[in-house]
């Protein structure tokens, strides 16, 4: 294996672990951003019945 070759192969894995790194990340903040917003509607709906009654 030449230099040239070698180099060329670790650019690849480099890019495709920091493709994974940010799609992991992207993941992660989504699910938490949905579990938040989950959170915050349901607390609007409850504050919202007790003014009603």
């Amino acid at each position: 294996m030449s230099n040239g070759s070698f180099l060329l192969l670790l650019g690849i894995i480099i890019v495709i672990v920091s493709v994974l790194l940010i799609v992991i990340l992207i993941v992660s903040v989504g699910s938490t951003h949905t579990k938040y917003n989950r959170n915050h509607n349901t607390a609007h709906q409850k504050a919202y019945t007790n003014n009603n009654t």
